[in-house]
C-alpha cells in the first residue's frame, strides 16, 4: 500500500514451523523486513504477523 509520495507500507502474514523458538522467529522477521527494504527503497513501513 502506498502511504504517500514514494512511501510504501508492506504487510504480510507469514507461517513459521511451530517448533521454532521465539528468538529464531524474531530474527527471521527482521531479515524479511530488511530484504523488503533492500529490494525497494520506497518501503518505509513493514508489518509482519508471524503465524505459528
Amino acid at each position: 500500500m502506498f502511504t504517500g509520495a514514494g512511501r510504501v507500507l508492506a504487510t504480510a502474514d507469514v507461517s513459521f514451523d511451530p517448533e521454532f523458538v521465539t528468538g529464531d522467529i524474531d530474527e527471521d522477521v527482521q531479515r524479511i523486513e530488511q530484504a523488503l527494504v533492500d529490494v525497494d527503497g520506497r518501503v518505509e513501513l513493514v508489518y509482519i504477523e508471524p503465524e505459528l
